[in-house]
């Protein structure tokens, strides 16, 4: 009796560490970038440009695209935009910077530079828990009292069943943290959230980097990183009771070999 109560409470035990321990990664793929410059004297935009580039977006499944960075930047250096994806590094970062030097008119030169960059997943389904995790540091740098710069990170995770409109998705959880205040910083982020295993869901991480300005000679530089990023998904009970049953048995039948041969 008791030898049967200890073998119940070991596979109850290894079921439990299963469900711990046995989560699927849930991988970024999909990247989207979007980088917006221009510069100016009073109302009239002298110099501008921009680029992008999206991966299929939902429902269509992600492609991870050969390209790993975008940027754009002014000859006459009065912005610069930058934005980089790293699959391999698990990483994301962005960078903006401009100044304006009121060398073109008499009226209020000024400077507008925009980097963003996000990845989002596949959809994934059968889990109880989702975990998400990663490391962020940051630096602004403004060299002038009418200089502005702002870095965020956003995430965002998505019940991909209950959403019937994919401009209009049905957030589980939506966040975004800002930081204006010169000079640098870093941090973790760490979070987890529990799902219905029978409903789909698709997770994503942006960052933005922001630099604005007028009249000024030096202007201003964000920056914004994100590493380590880890995304993970607990299955089931039911898939983690199979798993253990599974393991036990695999255990099970080679003791008896071992001990017939």
């Amino acid at each position: 009796m008791k030898k049967g109560l200890l073998s119940l409470s070991f596979l109850l035990f290894g079921i439990f560490m299963v469900s711990l321990v046995w989560a699927f990664p849930v991988s970024p793929v999909g990247v989207y970038w979007d980088l917006q410059v221009s510069y100016g004297s009073d109302n009239e935009t002298l110099d501008q440009d921009s680029d992008s580039y999206l991966t299929p977006s939902i429902p269509h499944a992600y492609e991870v695209p050969q390209a790993e960075e975008l940027e754009i930047f002014d000859d006459g250096d009065f912005f610069y935009a930058y934005s980089m994806y790293d699959a391999a590094a698990d990483s994301l970062s962005v960078e903006a910077t401009g100044f304006a030097d009121s060398s073109y008119s008499d009226g209020n030169d000024w400077y507008y530079a925009l980097a963003k960059v996000a990845v989002g997943s596949n959809p994934f389904s059968g889990a109880t828990i989702f975990t998400l995790s990663f490391d962020w540091s940051y630096e602004i740098g403004l060299f002038d009292a009418t200089d502005e710069g702002k870095v965020g990170y956003a995430v965002g995770l998505i019940d991909w069943t209950e959403t019937t409109d994919p401009d209009d998705p049905v957030f589980v959880h939506q966040e975004a943290v800002f930081f204006d205040d010169p000079g640098s910083d870093s941090g973790h982020y760490e979070n987890s959230w529990s799902l219905d295993p029978s409903h789909e869901y698709i997770f994503g991480v942006g960052l933005l980097a922001l630099a604005e300005g007028y009249e000024a000679t030096d202007g201003a530089d964000s920056f914004i990183e994100i590493s380590n990023l880890s995304a993970n998904a607990v299955p089931e009970p039911a898939t983690a009771l199979l798993a253990g049953v599974g393991i036990l048995m695999v255990a099970t039948l080679r003791g008896r070999f071992r001990k017939r041969s």
